[in-house]
């Protein structure tokens, strides 16, 4: 091996899923600690999850790789999911191809991948990162069978990585035996800022259409009503990225993740859907929130209902919002701070792992 082959940094894939703005998020704090410890990142996606790491990491190479395009035309999750089967496994066939075809540019010494079943390489180490190791429907046989799938393809990886702390946020959605996971903290964009109160609620819009809107249409009927100070962010990555103001809400497109730390710092109460990053961001800030699951995505139905359980968050249907009555409730409610971040279990993941020779 010659001299510059042996001092060549170690070049990691990291793998998106283009399934609402959260798998991006979640990737940053990933992204920054393997910059630390001196690893080159390519990072490969599509959609607005990879356009939103282009605008973070812009010195970092991005690939465009197949999207899975998930959509919620329907309330009902098992029509919404069969509908759009075939078209999922095609893109993962897809991805698994083109991550090849990447390798052979690129020479990758480790794939992680949030969420997409086929980027992994043979003889390469190859993780998948995911906090639900369990995927919850309606119904148990029909459970059964996603699962059966779920843990087939996730087999094909030499490890899986939790984002979460033990017996933490996650709840009994990544509870296993297997020995080869690695819980490895709350992945956050966020920090803990010293700053004055702003706004009275930051509304925080996500995921997949046409819900997104449809949420942000009954959150600006009733929001109007109150006399109280309020941020919407819809959530949409734009290029002018103009805001606008009418009566009691200040509405902006998108915010970078400084900015957004800053005004979700500056907020009493936030407003979102409990997918898992924004539950991580909430954690990490010490926030009280509101959550609104989106509908037919019983991940979500299943983690706001847990954290309202627990008297947490107020969790409340999309088709029964009410906005007055959640923030009456919400007094009783004692937020995520809870769930104590443990930072040092991500650095331990990326050290041990990728120093493991696979081939």
């Amino acid at each position: 091996m010659s001299n510059l082959s042996a001092h060549r940094k170690k070049i990691i894939l990291i793998a998106v899923l283009d399934w609402g703005l959260g798998h991006a998020t979640r990737c940053m704090p990933l992204i920054r600690e393997l910059q630390r410890q001196h690893y080159q990142i390519v990072v490969a996606g599509s959609g607005t999850s990879l356009q939103l790491l282009k605008e973070e990491f812009p010195a970092i190479p991005h690939e465009e790789i197949a999207g899975y395009r998930i959509s919620y035309p329907f309330d009902n999750m098992i029509l919404n999911m069969a509908i759009q089967a075939p078209r999922i496994i095609a893109a993962i066939i897809r991805e698994h191809f083109q991550i090849r075809t990447l390798h052979q540019k690129y020479h990758f010494d480790g794939v992680i991948s949030d969420n997409r079943y086929g980027c992994f390489l043979r003889g390469v180490r190859s993780v998948f990162m995911g906090h639900q190791l369990h995927i919850l429907t309606p119904y148990k046989w029909l459970t059964r069978l996603v699962n059966l799938f779920h843990h087939k393809w996730l087999r094909r990886f030499d490890e899986v990585w939790i984002p979460d702390i033990p017996n933490g946020l996650s709840g009994t959605l990544s509870k296993t035996r297997w020995k080869n996971t690695r819980h490895i903290g709350l992945l956050s964009r966020m920090k803990p800022l010293d700053v004055s109160p702003q706004y009275d609620l930051v509304a925080i819009l996500s995921g997949v259409e046409p819900q997104r809107t449809k949420l942000e249409n009954i959150l600006r009927l009733q929001l109007q009503k109150l006399d109280i100070r309020v941020l919407l962010v819809q959530g949409i990555v734009t290029k002018d990225n103009a805001e606008s103001n009418t009566a009691n809400i200040r509405t902006i497109p998108y915010l970078t993740s400084e900015k957004l730390n800053t005004v979700m710092a500056a907020a009493n109460i936030i407003l979102c859907r409990p997918g898992y990053s924004s539950l991580m961001d909430l954690a990490v800030l010490k926030k009280k929130a509101v959550v609104i699951p989106t509908p037919g995505q019983t991940e979500q139905e299943y983690l706001g209902a847990y954290l309202h359980k627990r008297k947490m968050v107020v969790c409340q249907r999309q088709e029964e919002v009410n906005i007055a009555a959640a923030l009456d409730e919400i007094r009783g409610c004692s937020g995520l701070a809870a769930f104590i971040n443990q930072p040092e279990l991500l650095e331990r993941a990326i050290r041990l792992t990728m120093t493991k020779d696979y081939s």
